[in-house]
């Protein structure tokens, strides 16, 4: 196989993996959530898994660029820095569990851990999700939306949850909700895509022959 094959089954894989991660991700916090705005009760682990799913979902998407510039190396970095601090959260859950905050309510000097890895992958989200509208990967009608739902993570989640929480503090999850479906799309986005590429030299095949 060529470099340049290699290069490109390294990319696929990648970019696979990262969908996966993403679709994942957003089924996490979509299930963390409903069980919110049902029951008042967090499930377990479900929070946590959210940023390193998503991280690796960005590491998806910039796999799947054909076109790179500096905002996606930018969130590139943005990503595996949430996923180096995913891995200090892991750490701590195995050796320390009881230094991790018990809900979003409770504070710990983990907190600010959470909240750095949050606030990395949704910037990651905003910088890549500008370099996919650039790139001609992503279908037209799609191509916006995956620095659409970045955009909409800080006013949708932090100004509109807030809002909505004074009326019912289960209501704060709605627009983390909506955050979390919009992670499911752009992990669907990214799995049909790259399935598309893969079918590309398929179809040329056949009408050379």
């Amino acid at each position: 196989m060529s470099r340049y094959g290699a290069s490109v089954l390294s990319s696929s894989l990648l970019a696979r993996v990262g969908a996966a991660a993403a679709i994942l991700g957003g089924i996490a916090w979509t299930v963390k959530g409903v069980a919110i705005l049902a029951t008042g009760d967090q499930p377990p682990v479900v929070f946590e898994l959210g940023p390193p799913l998503f991280a690796v979902g960005l590491i998806g998407l910039y796999a799947r660029l054909g076109q790179r510039g500096r905002a996606a190396d930018a969130g590139l970095v943005l990503a595996c820095v949430s996923i180096l601090l995913a891995g200090v959260l892991l750490v701590a859950w195995v050796f320390a569990s009881d230094a991790l905050p018990d809900g979003e309510d409770d504070f710990t000097p983990l907190s600010l851990v959470i909240a750095g890895a949050s606030l990395s992958f949704v910037a990651g989200l905003v910088l890549l999700g500008l370099a996919a509208r650039r790139a001609l990967v992503l279908p037209r009608r799609w191509r916006s939306f995956p620095l659409a739902v970045g955009v909409f993570a800080m006013p949708g989640v932090g100004i509109g949850g807030g809002i909505l929480s004074e009326l019912s503090e289960r209501l704060f999850e709605l627009p983390l909700v909506v955050f979390a479906l919009g992670w499911i799309v752009i992990g669907c986005l990214i799995w049909s895509t790259d399935q598309a590429e893969q079918l590309a030299p398929t179809r040329e095949a056949r009408r050379a022959g």
